[in-house]
């Protein structure tokens, strides 16, 4: 079974699938942690995007300086689209071959953490597809809590899809405004309701 989790810029998707998946058995796919890994190792990736976007996103290591290539792909919604273009079928296609081997591993649950499921049409795949959301206000917060600022996280925030058109493909909402208790025992809520069928 796959567990799809999205929602929004710090609305906490992450922790819900560390909740999730420890409730539920399965394993963790990170979207992000596979964006980070491609943009340090994959060649043609990093070839494709400095032709769209400059050699000056290259960092000191070699590898693409996250943060040059967010202010320049940020800038603008045309760029923000191009950088989609380039990104989710690389992402896309290691999450599929993840998936691959685990199902060869007979590990048969998994819980997809990405931002980008429904966006880049990955959510056709999933067998459950759950949206965390938090007011803009918290997001807002947890952003500048994490050193982000705040008119960076909401210039982010409005690059992303909205959550309320987000919902629309949920088949469990997680409304994370409140502490981790809460948000741990809603997703148990639903592993509860997954496994009886509701």
């Amino acid at each position: 079974m796959i567990i799809g989790i999205t929602g929004g810029l710090a609305t906490g998707t992450s922790t819900a699938a560390r909740y999730i998946a420890s409730d539920f058995n399965a394993v963790v796919i990170s979207a992000d942690k596979i964006a980070h890994s491609q943009l340090k190792s994959n060649k043609p990736f990093m070839k494709k995007l400095v032709l769209r976007f400059g050699k000056d996103i290259i960092g000191k290591q070699g590898s693409i300086d996250r943060k040059r290539l967010a202010e320049k792909a940020f800038s603008n919604k045309s760029k923000h689209k191009k950088l989609c273009q380039i990104a989710y079928p690389i992402i896309i296609a290691d999450i599929s071959d993840r998936i691959k081997k685990l199902y060869r591993q007979n590990l048969k649950n998994i819980v997809i953490d990405g931002a980008m499921l429904i966006e880049s049409g990955f959510y056709k795949k999933c067998d459950f597809i759950i949206v965390v959301t938090a007011s803009l206000p918290l997001q807002v917060q947890r952003c500048v809590e994490k050193k982000i600022l705040a008119k960076n996280a909401l210039f982010r925030i409005r690059f992303q899809m909205p959550l309320y058109k987000k919902v629309k493909y949920a088949d469990y909402i997680i409304d994370n405004g409140g502490n981790l208790r809460e948000l741990y025992d809603r997703c148990k809520e639903i592993i509860e309701n997954i496994k009886n069928g509701k």
